[in-house]
């Protein structure tokens, strides 16, 4: 067998690097080489308060330390997060419920301290969840099952008539529990009855449609297609909780809490979340800094102008528009490049997003501030 390629580099990896051409869960993997590297033990060059250096195993092809490590490991790590996230997540409910429950003085400084840890123990989470994540797609790249090849054609006519039979199974189930209710009027409850009509519907119209989309183009592109809407819907839960979060301090917290400070501070935990899994992705390229930067100028200013230590002039305000004209072109010409090229995955939509409309929110709130 040939020599395997880097996919940072394209430089071929020597046979003598490679532990092993075929997935071994207990193997060491490199997720910048895509393969089974071998690695050598070394000392970091930082000492601790003790006085001792910590190891960490560097892939012999990359050189790349964090990249390199076992598979199995992950699993452990996950189980131990989730549980310290339950847990942590209980007794944060409880810190906050505390006052009411038992009388507690403190407990909404408690609960925002236990609340702190919790969101400490999700970012780290989040951040080791990739790493597994590529391990299973590069193990699913290795199956000869899941290399077929489906013409555009095909996958447009998969989904096409999946969409057609999402509508005519919705229209049916709607004439048919519509007809019903109106039988059943005065027997049932008219809040209950929406939910189930509602979830009723979506749910076996959902599944006629996969049905369809599966038949036509086949159980790997139906796959795929479930993977892509399971991320869709993971980005959006992750900014609906912030949302419902930043609804509910506002209604339930201390009201010597500002919203537009619980507002800005909710807003961008998402947003942080986005950064770091964009950056993931990209590898810090040109447009990942760009971004960045705008949306951390964004923040700046929007801070200053809750403080209320400094207000934009008109002179600010042209330098946006100017700004933003640039933003517009700069940016629209590589979103171009990178959807054509298939280099746009949903946390870097959402960073162009988030990063082209900076100069817009903040025109937003400068017109608010003035008011």
């Amino acid at each position: 067998m040939g020599a395997l390629r880097d996919s940072g580099s394209q430089t071929p990896i020597p046979e003598d690097l490679i532990a092993s051409h075929e997935p071994d869960f207990n193997l060491g993997w490199c997720s910048r080489c895509k393969a089974h590297t071998t690695a050598t033990l070394r000392y970091s060059k930082t000492t601790t308060s003790s006085g001792r250096r910590s190891k960490i195993n560097v892939c012999n092809h990359c050189k790349r330390g964090l990249c390199w490590y076992r598979p199995c490991d992950m699993p452990r790590f996950n189980k131990w997060c989730v549980g310290c996230s339950l847990a942590i997540g209980l007794i944060t409910i409880v810190c906050f419920l505390s006052n009411k429950l038992f009388g507690f003085e403190y407990s909404t400084e408690t609960g925002v301290a236990s609340s702190a840890v919790l969101f400490v123990v999700l970012l780290v989470q989040g951040v080791c969840f990739p790493f597994h994540y590529k391990w299973r797609k590069w193990v699913r790249s290795q199956s000869a099952t899941e290399n077929i090849v489906i013409s555009t054609k095909r996958k447009l006519a998969a989904v096409t008539a999946s969409f057609i039979t999402f509508l005519l199974v919705a229209f049916s189930c709607w004439f048919i529990v519509s007809g019903t209710t109106d039988i059943l009027d005065h027997r049932l409850n008219l809040e209950i009855t929406v939910a189930l009509t509602l979830f009723s519907i979506s749910t076996i119209s959902l599944l006629s449609a996969f049905l369809v989309l599966r038949k036509i183009a086949g159980k790997g592109y139906g796959r795929s297609v479930i993977r892509f809407t399971g991320r869709l819907f993971r980005a959006i839960s992750v900014w609906a909780i912030s949302f419902v979060v930043c609804g509910c301090l506002i209604d339930f917290g201390p009201s010597s809490w500002s919203p537009k400070w619980i507002f800005l501070v909710t807003f961008n935990v998402p947003v942080l979340i986005t950064l770091i899994r964009s950056y993931q992705l990209t590898e810090k390229q040109w447009d990942w800094c760009l971004l960045t930067f705008l949306i951390l100028h964004a923040n700046v200013v929007i801070t200053l102008m809750f403080s209320d230590s400094w207000l934009p002039d008109i002179h600010f305000v042209r330098g946006l528009i100017y700004g933003q004209i640039f933003v517009l072109v700069a940016l629209g010409m590589c979103f171009l490049y990178r959807s054509v090229k298939k280099q746009m995955s949903i946390p870097l939509f959402v960073h162009y997003a988030l990063g082209t409309f900076t100069n817009t929110i903040i025109f937003y709130f400068v017109l608010n501030q003035w008011h």
